[in-house]
Parts: structure tokens; sequence; C-alpha cells
């Protein structure tokens, strides 16, 4: 979580490149896809390389102890805004397009 609000490098095993060093921006938001162009799977008539998708999920600590919950509390008061943080996605699918219309009907969300 503070990794994805700061930014960082992280390593992952690409698929034909073995270790490979993604930058993450800071402001990195939960389900975001960043793409390594070129690093991909080749085509197969081609041969070319093709795009490696990296989907960025961010942990979000379930236990914290008083002093970390407390830290939380501070930087939230001192953020001074009444912008909303969570959001239901369910609302972002009724207006969504074709697909959350589909997964809505199919997944009872």
């Amino acid at each position: 979580m503070v990794d994805a609000a700061l930014g960082t490098t992280v390593t992952v095993d690409a698929i034909l490149d073995g270790l490979t060093e993604i930058t993450i921006p800071a402001g990195t938001q939960p389900s975001s896809v960043t793409t390594r162009r070129g690093h991909g799977m080749p085509h197969l008539r081609s041969g070319a390389r093709g795009d490696l998708h990296v989907h960025i999920e961010v942990v979000v600590p379930d236990r914290l102890d008083h002093s970390d919950a407390e830290l939380l509390r501070e930087f939230k008061s001192r953020r001074g805004r009444d912008v909303v943080e969570v959001r239901s996605t369910h609302a972002a699918a009724t207006n969504g397009g074709l697909f959350s219309r589909l997964r809505e009907t199919f997944t009872g969300r």
C-alpha cells in the first residue's frame, strides 16, 4: 500500500526474459495494469514479441498494531479532504459499458 502510494521498483518473473524490474509509479491504484512493450510472448507467424501486461494488486494490511493505526489516522487527518477514498465498484458497473453490465448480470453484483 505504501509502495503503491510512494512509487517503487519491483522484480517480476517475465515469461521469456527471466527476472525483470518494473517501475511502479507513485499513486498507483489497485488493479492497475502496466505494460512493458516487446517483453511478452512472440507472435506465431511473425516472431515479433508482444507486450507484457503486469497486473498490480495493492495489498492493504488487515492487522495493524496501535502505532501503525495511529500513523494512518494522522495521515488521514492531514489530508484534510472530504473525498471518499473507498468506492463501491457496483456504481461504476451500472453506468459502465457492455462488459460491465454482462458481468453484473452473470455474477449478480
